[in-house]
């Protein structure tokens, strides 16, 4: 059993992590430890890189054998001797968003990480370039690298207008290795969707809109933004896709790390996303034997709901996500499986069968040419 049980964090900026609370992960740390200490997760952040050496990164970072410079269409392994090859940020994005993931938790500097003191390790994956744009191509060819290198939880805080079959490809050989995607839902809603780039009020975003289409069915998660009322950001995209495949998570002034070792709000579907991923990382360090279909349905199906929740599913999808109702839920799962596996073998030793157990139940412009670009999001630094 693990000893190290988080109560209150020791993190200065702790007090203004709202989404802490609100989304269920301050009340999951202490509960997860009383499982166990957790088994070791990699979640990918597939976007403008990571500074490798934020204070309160450095010691959640994956190996750097990890590491994947891909902004370029061909991804580059690190090597500290080739610049080109290191995964560097020159933006901020990806260094907040993984921040919000797996930050260092009470280590008495900077904020907590929604995935708490759980043993999960972010795999930086260079995408973007410093001004926030990209290629489809390099976007796929990170998915994969993320992939290969043992990610189990990819992060895709981006979108475009385009639905490309080069993502849609790299996303069902994620899924079809096992690992979570889960993507920004998008920035299109509200009055600010012209000024976001996006080509009609809550226009379709993708790869998130993949989620909404007969090949893409439950391949992603879609993420939508909440506030610390529990409503919906103006600027998140209101779509199909979120109501079947979505959630909502605290995505409405979110402070995390930050370039220059520093720390930022931000506000955007960019960062809902990786509070899901994240808290899906917590839920699975928690309960290794599940499968990604399994973390995906727990997380949606321990939301919380109200009447105003379910009253706007393209909104909030299947709610208000609740890492502490998603750990009882993982539980009540995991238990189920240990049960079949425990009935499987016995009646096969009896009977002389082989058991068979079922699977579980931006900076934002118009796309030109192929090119991706990052959601939408502001921030003031501190």
């Amino acid at each position: 059993i693990a000893t190290n049980s988080i109560t209150t964090p020791t993190d200065p900026y702790y007090p203004r992590q709202w989404g802490m609370a609100a989304g269920g992960a301050a009340t999951a740390w202490p509960r997860a430890a009383t499982v166990n200490a957790g088994t070791a997760i990699n979640v990918a952040v597939v976007d403008t890189g990571v500074q490798v050496d934020h204070p309160d990164l450095v010691s959640r970072l994956a190996p750097a054998a990890t590491w994947g410079r891909c902004d370029s269409g061909t991804c580059l392994a690190y090597a500290s001797t080739n610049a080109l090859s290191i995964p560097t940020d020159g933006d901020g994005h990806g260094t907040h968003v993984a921040g919000i993931i797996a930050a260092a938790t009470d280590n008495a500097i900077g904020v907590a990480g929604v995935a708490g003191n759980r043993p999960v390790s972010i795999i930086p994956v260079k995408v973007l370039a410093d001004d926030g744009s990209g290629t489809t191509d390099a976007v796929a060819a990170g998915i994969s690298w993320a992939v290969s290198k043992g990610a189990k939880v990819i992060n895709l805080s981006l979108g475009s207008s385009a639905n490309t079959q080069a993502i849609n490809t790299a996303i069902d050989g994620a899924v079809n290795a096992g690992v979570l995607v889960v993507v920004s839902a998008g920035n299109c809603g509200g009055s600010s969707w012209s000024a976001n780039g996006c080509t009609s009020m809550n226009s379709a975003d993708y790869p998130a809109g993949y989620a909404g289409t007969a090949a893409g069915a439950g391949k992603v998660i879609p993420v939508a933004a909440s506030t610390s009322a529990g409503g919906i950001a103006s600027f998140s995209t209101q779509q199909g896709y979120v109501a079947t495949a979505g959630i909502a998570a605290p995505g409405d002034a979110i402070t995390s790390t930050f370039n220059g070792s520093s720390y930022a709000s931000m506000s955007g579907t960019s960062m809902a996303s990786p509070y899901v991923a994240g808290g899906a990382a917590l839920v699975w360090s928690t309960y290794p034997t599940l499968t990604r279909m399994q973390v995906r349905d727990v997380l949606r199906a321990s939301a919380t709901t109200n009447a105003t929740t379910l009253a706007s599913p393209s909104a909030f999808g299947a709610g208000l996500i609740n890492l502490d109702a998603a750990l009882t839920a993982a539980a009540a799962l995991a238990d189920a499986r240990c049960d079949a596996r425990a009935i499987g073998a016995m009646a096969a030793a009896l009977e002389g069968f082989s058991p068979v157990i079922g699977r579980g139940l931006r900076r934002r412009a118009r796309i030109p040419g192929g090119e991706v670009l990052l959601l939408d999001e502001s921030y003031n630094g501190n």
